[in-house]
């Protein structure tokens, strides 16, 4: 029943935005700078066991507003809010970095109400190869206050069907979702 409830959820998602009108201006791969990109990402984990929604919606040509959202729809989630920038660096690659305030609860603490509170703070670069690929590596750490921390290192290439639809798998080495792979479709 669960996996029903996931896959409802998930192709509800993915539908919702591929129907999204958004269309704004890109960062091109020449290194022109153009205004930042609205970016909807629906992924899943863990061979689909986990659910995840991320969003960027620019306020500046190079700063935006990150929100994500994951769970396992077993009373756990990842909930996070900051904010970032987006820059060229080269011809072909662009940094990228935020902070995030991270709200984490896990299934096998139901004593918690509102989970776990945590700071996020990540920097990555997409280096694009062609047209159709890009490659990504995020390096970052996931503080929960004392000595208690997780570092980030995520790597990944994505495909882009057009100019405003893309593909892409990620390897999350470490981090909050630990040793998984993300599949996800992105819409900007």
């Amino acid at each position: 029943m669960i996996l029903l409830k996931k896959t409802v959820l998930t192709s509800t998602l993915m539908a919702s935005l591929l129907s999204l009108p958004l269309h704004a201006a890109t960062y091109t791969s020449s290194g022109y700078l153009a205004p930042a990109d609205t970016r909807l990402d629906v992924g899943l984990i863990d061979g689909g066991s986990t659910v995840l929604v991320e969003g960027q919606f620019p306020f500046s040509s190079m700063g935006y507003v990150s929100m994500s959202a994951g769970s396992q729809l077993e009373g756990d989630w990842v909930i996070s809010s900051g904010v970032g920038f987006i820059s060229p660096f080269t011809q072909f690659i662009n940094l990228e970095g935020d902070a995030q305030i991270i709200s984490i609860k896990k299934q096998h603490e139901q004593e918690k109400e509102f989970g776990d509170v945590a700071i996020g703070l990540s920097i990555g670069a997409t280096s694009y190869i062609s047209s159709m690929f890009d490659a990504t590596v995020t390096l970052g750490n996931v503080s929960y206050g004392g000595d208690e921390s997780e570092a980030i290192l995520e790597f990944g290439t994505r495909i882009h069907l057009s100019e405003h639809f893309s593909v892409g798998l990620t390897y999350m080495a470490n981090g909050i979702y630990a040793d998984s792979f993300k599949l996800s479709i992105r819409n900007k």
